[in-house]
Order: C-alpha cells, then sequence, then structure tokens
C-alpha cells in the first residue's frame, strides 16, 4: 500500500508538471522527497527551484540536464534568490542550458553582485574591464567591483585590483599603498606586463602577498616570487629562494608553469655555486613539506 501510495503521489506531481511545463519533461526518482520538491517549485516556492536547479545541474537524484537546470534557477532567481541569479549568469555567460548571451549574462551578474556574491562581483569587474558585447569599458565600475570582491576576500580580485592601482589606468588613480595592501594572486601566464613589481622600488609589503598566497600552493604566485627574487626586482636578488621556488614548481608537473620554471631555474644555475645550489634543495624540501604535507 506504501509504495501505491507514492506511486500515487509522483503520478500526480508529473500531471501538474504536464500541465505547467508541456515543453519541460521532468525526469524524477521514485523517492517522495523528490515528488514533494517538485511541487513546491512548480507552486513558486523560490527555494525548492533553486535545490531543483542544483539537482539537474549536478545531476543529483534526477538525470543531468542543463535546460532544466536553467529553467528553474531562473524561476528561483527572478525570485530574488542570490545564488540563484549568479548561476542563471554563468549559464548565459558560457551559452550551457541556454543560448550565449553576454547582456543577460551581464544583467544577472550584476543581480547577484548587487546582493553581495563575491564570485558575481568579481566576474561583473572583469565584464566592465573587457567592455564585452552590451557592456561599455568601464576602469572606475571594473574597480568598484573589483573592490567589493576583493573585501570578501576573492584573491583574483585583490591582485587585479593591485594590478590597476600599480599601473593608474583611467579611472584608477596610481596609489602605490592600495596596491601592497592589495596585491594577491593572479599572474597572466606568460606575461610580465601583468607583473607590475618589475622595475619598481616600492614593493616590499608587496613580496609579503605572494609569500603568502605561494605558501598556500598557488603556483602562479610561487613562479613569480622566484622571478622577483631572480631578477632582484622589488626584493634583493637571492638565486637561493628563487631556485626553491623554481624547484618546488618543477616537481608539480601537472602544472602549465613547469617547464617555463625548469628553463628558468636550469639558466640560473649555471651562475650558482655548489653551496648555493645546494641551500636552495634544502630549502625547496623544507617548503614543499610545509605546503603539501
Amino acid at each position: 500500500m506504501k509504495l501505491i501510495s507514492r506511486l500515487i503521489v509522483i503520478f500526480f506531481i508529473l500531471g501538474l508538471i504536464a500541465v505547467c511545463l508541456p515543453h519541460k519533461v521532468l525526469a524524477v526518482s521514485s523517492d517522495e522527497e523528490i515528488a514533494s520538491l517538485l511541487s513546491k517549485a512548480i507552486h513558486g516556492d523560490a527555494a525548492a527551484q533553486y535545490n531543483l536547479g542544483i539537482m539537474y545541474d549536478k545531476g543529483e537524484e534526477v538525470p543531468h540536464n542543463s535546460k532544466q537546470a536553467f529553467y528553474w534557477y531562473k524561476k528561483a532567481a527572478e525570485q530574488g534568490v542570490a545564488e540563484a541569479q549568479y548561476n542563471v549568469a554563468v549559464m548565459y555567460g558560457g551559452g550551457r542550458g541556454i543560448r550565449r548571451n553576454s547582456k543577460q549574462a551581464f544583467y544577472w551578474y550584476k543581480k547577484a553582485a548587487e546582493q553581495g556574491v563575491a564570485k558575481a562581483q568579481y566576474d561583473l569587474a572583469v565584464m566592465y574591464g573587457r567592455g564585452v558585447e552590451g557592456v561599455p569599458h568601464d576602469p572606475e565600475q571594473e574597480a568598484y567591483w573589483y573592490k567589493k570582491a576583493a573585501e570578501q576576500g576573492v584573491a583574483k580580485a585583490q591582485y587585479d585590483l593591485a594590478v590597476m592601482y600599480g599601473r593608474g589606468v583611467e579611472g584608477v588613480p596610481h596609489d602605490p599603498e592600495q596596491e601592497d595592501n592589495l596585491a594577491q594572486s593572479r599572474i597572466a601566464e606568460g606575461n610580465k606586463e601583468r607583473f607590475p613589481m618589475f622595475g619598481r622600488n616600492d614593493h616590499n609589503k608587496l613580496v609579503d602577498w605572494y609569500e603568502k598566497v605561494a605558501e598556500q600552493g598557488d603556483c602562479r604566485a610561487q613562479y613569480t616570487l622566484a622571478e622577483m627574487y631572480r631578477e632582484g626586482k622589488g626584493v634583493p636578488q637571492d638565486y637561493v629562494i628563487a631556485y626553491a621556488w623554481f624547484n618546488i614548481i618543477v616537481s608539480k608537473d601537472w602544472t602549465s608553469f613547469r617547464k617555463r620554471a625548469e628553463k628558468s631555474r636550469d639558466e640560473m644555475v649555471e651562475m650558482m655555486s655548489p653551496d648555493q645550489i645546494d641551500k636552495g634543495k634544502k630549502l625547496s624540501k623544507g617548503l614543499y613539506e610545509k605546503i603539501y604535507n
């Protein structure tokens, strides 16, 4: 009897779905809780709509279905659920579950950002910085949203905002103090224009930030730190420290920085004494154990 009762509930929910969503066929399990969630979502419960979106997005309890995930995220987003607004923006931006639409992505990123979603604040800043279709390039807005995200601890935002202060781009005055306080870890691979500390003398505090991020296992920060010590830019030149960080990167053979780090380390070895190399190896081992063990 219990089984029959559950089946009746499920068929009832499916009937509601067929009426409300003639083009949206939802798959459900035999779990009564799933049926209940569907019923709540159909009747406008924002939390249920968001949770249903997650389930379809991740393929949990129901088959993975990006279109259904988008549908339910959008329903929840329209009722003001911040995380749903962010997910809708991501899906519009990537063309997942819905046709790609930069204007709509921007609209929903802004909605979520205004509600304090740090990821949305960062992505919104990126859109203002790039000036994508339908979004004008606006350095002031870019810096504003980077700052919002940075204040919530988003490392990428902290680094990018530091770069803006370091360069003194339009709408953001050059401010070394702000740069030093905000810099973290986002190094664009192979582009030294993204390393504002090169050729400058006021980045002592900046080194502290990179060390903190490097010690969290961020290979980008590790590589930048190694380059700084190798070149003696912003810090006293120190081949031992540079060797140690390059060596750590080389040991992580999955990172895209490996070949560059290996090349830089091997070139530097030609200028190092055996004692320096030995110290570099010992320092590298100590750092590796501290970070990864």
